[in-house]
Order: structure tokens, then C-alpha cells, then sequence
């Protein structure tokens, strides 16, 4: 092979291999696409069934009060399901796009018998969706428990544009925190910063104590005390979530057994720990 036949050769082989690069960016750009308008479809069919569940769960509701509206939404998710993961849920996982938000609408409706089961995760996105149904900014919060296999839990954090902080709402025990100190409701980059006896959780009555119960009986809010010292969050679906922690109380490096294994969170989901920040207390 000539000097001009290899030059040529190369540059084809260059040539070829730019263009497979380009029409792969474009059928993951299409797939993409395809599925978020695919999600983006099936959300709009039961569009007026999150209207209507809305309007049931803010009924003689004073809707210009944001306190009340943020925290009677997530005790309707709570009270329309139960913290279950059996058959019955995996079925429901398996059944497609906005599966366990139908089951809690039709319960909702009187359509069904027994309350839907749902867990930490699937009440907290449909809080989530809630909230964001109604205009609030809103997002899904994973925490981790300081110990082994680093236990996790899911919550939701929305904007209340009324103190313009953002607070934590959880469908799961039906809480949200307020601080001690200030009696104001807590986001989840406040909670990590404060010790666990600087804050507690409250119920819908606003009765605040870590021994209250929620309503299905099933969720002692103590369980969630240990939660509050890592979180990890993915605002609006970006690449690259964050994570933040105290390292004052967990650092992301502290090595614990993890399926009987000795290692570190971020040895556990490194993909977590790409971007951190650390609010150690004072």
C-alpha cells in the first residue's frame, strides 16, 4: 500500500468512524426523547386524576395557605396507602408507567378495597408529582443511615414559597421536622447541620414529638432519627447529583460491613460521591 493509498485509508476509516459516532448520539438522543415523551403521554391520560385527588385531599382546605396545602397533601398520600413491599407491590412495579399513582387515585375514588402498597420511594414521588402538579418546586431526597449496609430512606423537599425555604415533607411517617430553636420546618441541608436532639418531627395536628406514631400504625417516627446526618439528591434529573453530609456525624468515608463486606459509602455508590459538600455542626 502506497503513502497516498494509507493517508487515504486512514482518513476514510476517520471518516467513518465520526459519522457512526454521530448517528449513535442521535438514536440515544431519540430514545431519550422517545421516552420522556413517552412518560410525558402517559402522565397527561390520568392528568385530571391528580386534579381530582388533589381536590379531595385539599377539600375545605384553605388552598392560599402554604403550610396547609404542603403538609394536607402529603397526609393524603399517606392515608391512601400503606408502607408495604410484598407481591402485591412488585406486581404493581411491574405494571408500567404511573401504576402505583392509579392505584392510590382509584382508592381515593372508593374504587378499590384495600389501600394500595407502596414504600418510601413510590409515596415520595408521588408527593413529589403533587407538588409539582400545583406549581411548588419539588424533589426526591434519598437518606442514609449512619451504620451497616447503609440503610435508605426517600423523602421529598419542596420550596413553601410562603417562608421561601425549603422544607422536608415525609409521606412515609407523615412528618415534616421543625427545629427546636427557631420552631421553624427544616430542609434537609438544615437538618444535617443540627444534632438529633435539635429538632423533631410533626405530625399533621402539629403535635411534635420523636414518640408519635403515624396514622396506618406502621411508622414510629424515631426510626427516621438516625437518617438526618448524609443525603444525596439529583436536582431536576441532571448527570451528576449531590451529596451532602456532616462529617462531624457521618462522613461518607466511615467504613462500616456492607453485605458482610467492610467498606465506606462512597465505595458502596461511588456515582453518589462525585460531587459532595460537608456542613459540619458548629
Amino acid at each position: 500500500m502506497t503513502k497516498h493509498q494509507t493517508r487515504r485509508f486512514i482518513k476514510l476509516t476517520l471518516v467513518t468512524l465520526v459519522t457512526i459516532a454521530f448517528i449513535y448520539g442521535l438514536y440515544r438522543a431519540s430514545d431519550k426523547g422517545y421516552r420522556v415523551y413517552g412518560e410525558y403521554i402517559a402522565k397527561e391520560k390520568i392528568r385530571s386524576d391528580y386534579i381530582k385527588f388533589v381536590d379531595s385531599c385539599l377539600t375545605e382546605k384553605d388552598r392560599s395557605d402554604h403550610d396547609v396545602v404542603l403538609d394536607s397533601l402529603r397526609h393524603c398520600v399517606h392515608l391512601n396507602s400503606v408502607h408495604t413491599v410484598d407481591k402485591e407491590f412488585h406486581s404493581t412495579a411491574k405494571e408500567g408507567l404511573f401504576a402505583f399513582e392509579k392505584k392510590v387515585f382509584s382508592y381515593s375514588k372508593g374504587e378499590l378495597e384495600k389501600k394500595p402498597h407502596l414504600e418510601c420511594s413510590t409515596r415520595s414521588i408521588l408527593l413529589t408529582d403533587l407538588y409539582r402538579e400545583l406549581g411548588y418546586k419539588a424533589r426526591k431526597i434519598l437518606l442514609v443511615k449512619r451504620g451497616d449496609n447503609f440503610l435508605e430512606h426517600i423523602v421529598t423537599e419542596v420550596l413553601n414559597p410562603l417562608t421561601k425555604q425549603y422544607e422536608i415533607q415525609d409521606p412515609s411517617y407523615d412528618v415534616h421536622l421543625k427545629s427546636l430553636s427557631t420552631n421553624h420546618k427544616l430542609s434537609i441541608h438544615e437538618a444535617i447541620q443540627l444534632s438529633e436532639n435539635d429538632f423533631v418531627p410533626c405530625n399533621i395536628n402539629n403535635d411534635c414529638s420523636w414518640g408519635i406514631v403515624s396514622p396506618d400504625k406502621k411508622s414510629a417516627a424515631k426510626n427516621i432519627k438516625p437518617y438526618f446526618d448524609l443525603s444525596y439528591t439529583n436536582w431536576n434529573n441532571k448527570k451528576q447529583g449531590q451529596l451532602i453530609f456532616n462529617s462531624k456525624k457521618f462522613s461518607p468515608y466511615d467504613l462500616f460491613l456492607n453485605g458482610g463486606v467492610e467498606m465506606s459509602y462512597c465505595d458502596k455508590r461511588p456515582q453518589h460521591c462525585k460531587k459532595k459538600i460537608d456542613f459540619p455542626s458548629e
